[in-house]
């Protein structure tokens, strides 16, 4: 009976040690997925504005590339 128990605390001390590790995962998987959605959602943002004060604009995604390259430009819309 002595190593029944004794198994059984062993094997609950184990599930609780993984239960914390998966959940410490979790929890800097989690953070990561919400930080690139908040970004996700500002770069978005950011281009509807580009794209509501520019003469021609380019495709989101190629804004994007530009943006995280450093070359985007801007030729803003002229009122006539």
């Amino acid at each position: 009976m002595y190593g029944n128990g004794r198994n059984n605390r062993l094997q609950m001390k184990q599930l609780w040690h993984d239960y914390m590790i998966n959940s410490k995962r979790w929890q800097e998987s989690s953070s990561g997925w919400v930080d690139t959605m908040t970004k996700s959602k500002e770069n978005k943002a950011e281009y509807e504005k580009y794209f509501k004060l520019t003469e021609n604009p380019v495709p989101y995604r190629d804004w994007l590339r530009e943006k995280e390259n450093g070359t985007t430009t801007n030729t803003t819309k002229t009122s006539k």
